[in-house]
């Protein structure tokens, strides 16, 4: 209720859980749209066709420094079928995290 020169107003009415969730939802779905706004116009990102480009060039450093700070480890990995079983697995799993 809100008072105004007296008077008791009903803004909004009561919130009930399935109100709640309906502008929860609103709520979110505005601030991730504002999110992707923002980091567009950041980026330079005027279309779609530019979004790979810019992307790739943003990313591409930090992808470098991973694939540096873990080429040690691609040396512990050995090719499936040597070992067998769970290694096989475990050296899939660190190949693809790796590639």
């Amino acid at each position: 209720m809100l008072k105004l020169g007296g008077l008791r107003l009903q803004v909004l009415p009561d919130l009930t859980p399935s109100r709640a969730l309906m502008w929860g939802t609103i709520v979110a779905v505005w601030a991730v749209g504002g999110a992707a706004m923002r980091v567009s116009k950041s980026m330079g990102i005027e279309s779609v066709a530019d979004v790979q480009s810019r992307f790739n060039q943003a990313l591409s450093p930090m992808a470098a420094r991973c694939r540096q700070a873990f080429s040690p480890y691609r040396r512990i990995i050995v090719a499936p079928g040597e070992n067998g079983g769970k290694m096989d697995e475990l050296a899939f799993a660190l190949r693809v995290a790796l590639r």
